[in-house]
């Protein structure tokens, strides 16, 4: 007796392969654009508490400031020394593209002093994502970042 697959069979598993495929693709596109997006909304947070700790701990000014033109931000964790680093929002893992920033004193990012924001103490940023556009909220006062689809 002859033991093996027939065409058919062939058939029937390679269509159910497709069609599972054809599912499980976009949702994983999907989750990798949620995972882009709470990546880069951990960053911020993260940085806007470190600011806010450094300020407060060693009773300097320390500043975030967001800039839209090359989607980055600068985290100065002592004004007085000129110690700073960049953030790229535009390259791997966030890939993503600022398109506004809003604070409500008009200026681009947070200042902290004794770890209390002095100016920047909420704003609004939009970005996107892959062609989908999202908005964040920020709270520099409790160090928070809330993002929402747009």
């Amino acid at each position: 007796m002859v033991r093996g697959f027939t065409l058919i069979e062939l058939i029937i598993v390679v269509v159910i392969l497709g069609i599972v495929g054809a599912i499980a693709i976009p949702a994983r596109s999907g989750a990798a654009l949620e995972y882009r997006v709470s990546l880069a909304e951990a960053r911020l947070e993260s940085d806007l508490m470190e600011m806010q700790r450094i300020s407060w701990h060693a009773s300097t000014r320390t500043r975030l400031t967001i800039s839209v033109l090359d989607s980055t931000y600068t985290v100065t964790r002592s004004v007085v020394l000129n110690e700073s680093r960049n953030v790229s929002l535009g390259e791997s893992p966030y890939r993503m593209k600022i398109d506004a920033v809003n604070f409500g004193d008009g200026v681009d990012g947070v200042t902290y002093v004794d770890g209390v924001p002095s100016t920047g103490a909420t704003g609004a940023m939009t970005f996107r994502v892959s062609g989908h556009v999202f908005e964040s909220s920020i709270d520099s006062t409790t160090a928070t970042v809330t993002v929402v689809p747009k």
